[in-house]
């Protein structure tokens, strides 16, 4: 699947859709994710948004791999040497067999209402008041 991302509804837009043979019986999901930027600077964040992620998903098994090089590139050169050598994988093993329930949705807290806020959920509601 390709899909973009609604951040304003909170809904995903479906680019594209395939499905392919399951011929061992896998269950689950797997998401690859390309994203370009500058890996040395923003190594620790990434890193750090992983551990978290595995932290509040224990049902799930999470790899991040980091490849400086192309699996393409010719290995003689100086510079596709030093790109290789910062190759990253980890790896969080799943803790629990357990699902939890379907999250439900809540009101916003007042405290962490603004005017932003206010004015977007009344440019988004269909309602003619604000009165039930």
């Amino acid at each position: 699947c390709v899909l973009d991302m609604d951040i304003h509804r909170n809904e995903p837009k479906v680019e594209r859709h395939d499905k392919l043979p399951n011929t061992k019986g896998w269950r689950g999901a797997e998401i690859t994710v390309t994203v370009g930027g500058n890996w040395t600077t923003y190594r620790g964040k990434v890193l750090s948004y992983f551990q978290q992620l595995a932290v509040i998903t224990p049902y799930a098994s999470l790899k991040l791999r980091f490849h400086g090089a192309p699996p393409d590139a010719k290995p003689a050169s100086s510079s596709v040497k030093e790109a290789a050598q910062r190759n990253l994988e980890v790896h969080y093993v799943r803790r629990s067999d357990a699902i939890p329930d379907e999250p439900t949705e809540v009101k916003y807290h007042p405290s962490s209402v603004d005017n932003l806020l206010v004015s977007q959920l009344l440019l988004a509601t269909k309602a003619q008041s604000l009165a039930k």
